[in-house]
């Protein structure tokens, strides 16, 4: 009996037919993982959310502080009783934080062997609070966070009922360190940065806090509606997949929608503002 092996010709469609199917099933396999890491991350928000609400219940319906005057109580520190997978003490430094690090944030965290705490630091989180000032008209805080408990600001927070529409009003939002790094802020260094939306050049030197500003006929930079983050339409609000960002509201619902359907028209329909919480 004579043995025969494979030829050439064969050997080469095996390798086509394998190359084929790999280019058909890569990209699938890509939208899936992306698929999980967003629903991931929107499950990061709805806890964060619901552990907002509880912790408001327990503070006489007021809401967190975005961030306190020592800056060493912004509002992840405040909540973090309420939630299991959110640790973030000097033990955990450096590991993460739990739910408040977005899948999609690729910055690493810092590393470890600092005191949180004590430096004021804080482990870099991938989400912001809605701390909205309107200056249009004398910078009137209009979001849920007081952002800063510094008399320069405002000395007290809100209480959760004086938000009008709680479930057509933003309570947090995607957005990551590795975009303020590469934007030039010291976002790395602390989840108090990066802990707020504020407004137009607001605390861009730690963390950009511009809302969207999805107005078709204006935009951040000079009415360029294609402006770099963070001037452009979405403002500082991170993306997770198809131009989309995940969004925790004031009742406690979370969901997935483009930054700029947030704020679609703030010249021509301010009341479509969802950072406005006093619309």
């Amino acid at each position: 009996m004579k043995r025969r092996g494979f030829t050439l010709i064969e050997l080469l469609v095996v390798i086509a037919i394998i190359a084929i199917l790999a280019a058909i099933l890569f990209p699938v396999f890509a939208q899936a993982k992306a698929a999980a890491k967003k629903t991931s991350d929107l499950s990061n928000l709805k806890q964060q959310g619901l552990a907002i609400i509880m912790y408001e219940a327990d503070v006489d319906d007021q809401i967190p502080f975005g961030l306190d005057n020592n800056w060493q109580a912004a509002w992840p520190l405040l909540v973090v009783p309420y939630v299991k997978n959110g640790a973030m003490g000097a033990q955990d430094y450096g590991k993460g934080a739990g739910l408040f690090r977005s899948p999609f944030d690729t910055n690493p965290a810092p590393a470890p062997g600092v005191d949180p705490i004590a430096s004021a630091l804080g482990t870099t989180i991938s989400y912001g609070a809605n701390g909205y000032f309107d200056c249009n008209a004398g910078c009137v805080l209009h979001g849920m966070f007081t952002p800063m408990a510094q008399g320069w600001i405002l000395p007290d927070t809100k209480s959760a009922t004086a938000v009008t529409r709680p479930a057509e009003t933003v309570m947090l939002g995607n957005k990551y360190n590795t975009e303020a790094v590469a934007y030039g802020s010291m976002g790395v260094f602390s989840a108090f940065y990066g802990a707020v939306f504020i407004g137009p050049d607001w605390f861009d030197w730690g963390a950009p806090g511009e809302i969207p500003n999805g107005n078709p006929n204006a935009g951040w930079v000079n009415g360029a509606l294609n402006a770099p983050y963070p001037k452009g339409p979405r403002g500082a609000v991170g993306i997770t997949t198809g131009g989309q960002a995940n969004f925790a509201f004031a009742d406690g619902h979370a969901k997935s929608m483009k930054p700029e359907a947030t704020n679609p028209d703030p010249i021509g329909k301010p009341q479509s503002n969802m950072w406005n919480a006093d619309r």
